[in-house]
């Protein structure tokens, strides 16, 4: 539950959502605020403190309170195969994206060129022509909309402060989503869908 003017300050459920922000390191490791700094803190510390009184005074207390590296061994192995795991999971990722953008790329390539070969022999009118440069022109807006997307992590540009991009196209998306930049190919793939339908209805 999040934090509004009228709620009550003594309820345990009233907290304050939290904003990561990756450029700040220090900030997202050390703060307060929906951490839980306050709760492993003071087990740190302890830990920390029972290992020194360990290390300095050990021998006093007892001869030997050493304890096998076998422990250590397993550790590293499993630590090892959960990083190799994620590794991959994460270039499974990468290769699953880019063959998925490279299917998009080809079945765009082959509508502008079904559009084309389809409608040239007995459309010839100055409105066919608008027409397939329409179509043409929507579906590199929906694939340069894509990669605005796909980029925004590194970029942080939103797909209506992209220069690539046709200004209606930016001024819809803008609109229509807001700051929720993965629905952007969805609204121009509309607009591609109703350019194409133009015709048929024409």
């Amino acid at each position: 539950m999040l934090c509004t003017p009228k709620s009550e300050p003594k309820r345990l459920s009233c907290t304050i959502a939290p904003q990561y922000i990756s450029e700040h390191t220090c900030e997202v490791l050390f703060r307060l605020n929906a951490s839980v700094w306050t709760k492993v803190l003071p087990w740190c510390i302890a830990n920390t403190a029972l290992a020194a009184v360990i290390h300095y005074y050990g021998g006093d207390i007892a001869e030997d309170i050493s304890s096998s590296d076998k422990g250590h061994m397993f550790m590293s192995l499993s630590v090892s195969y959960l990083l190799v795991t994620r590794m991959t999971i994460g270039l499974n990722r990468y290769m699953t994206q880019r063959q998925g953008l490279g299917d998009v790329c080809r079945s765009c390539k082959e509508l502008v060129g079904y559009a084309v070969t389809f409608t040239r022999m007995k459309q010839k009118t100055d409105e066919d022509k608008r027409w397939r440069r329409s179509v043409a022109k929507r579906t590199i807006s929906v694939l340069k909309t894509m990669v605005a997307v796909m980029k925004y992590p590194s970029s942080r540009q939103h797909v209506w402060e992209v220069d690539d991009i046709e200004e209606e196209d930016k001024m819809a998306s803008q609109i229509a989503v807001g700051d929720s930049n993965e629905r952007s190919p969805l609204v121009l793939a509309l607009f591609l869908r109703s350019v194409i339908f133009s015709h048929i209805h024409k």
